[in-house]
């Protein structure tokens, strides 16, 4: 499991998308995901995404979203227990993402 460490990734998306983008090995079935993130856009002009990659229809699933929280703010995404059946590759990567289109 892991901590929250307060690791911060900058990036700048003049007129394009922030994406951060994570794989990671899991062994179970199931999992939580967690994301606390900031963003210089209020969420409500501009919704955050934590999606995870459904590698049986090759397509981005969202798990969560915020659109209400304001700039330079921790906005946590969460999802609990997820099945990862669709998910998971041939070495049991899981591939997420958290984004947001600048405005």
């Amino acid at each position: 499991m892991g901590t929250i460490d307060d690791t911060r990734v900058c990036q700048d998306s003049a007129d394009e998308f922030a994406i951060h983008q994570f794989t990671d090995h899991f062994d179970g079935a199931e999992a939580t995901f967690n994301c606390v993130c900031q963003s210089t856009v209020d969420a409500s002009v501009s919704t955050v995404y934590l999606q995870i990659y459904n590698r049986t229809n090759d397509e981005w699933d969202t798990l969560d979203s915020d659109n209400t929280t304001s700039a330079s703010t921790n906005i946590t995404l969460q999802a609990v227990s997820v099945d990862l059946t669709d998910y998971k590759d041939g070495n049991s990567l899981v591939t997420c993402r958290v984004y947001q289109e600048a405005k």
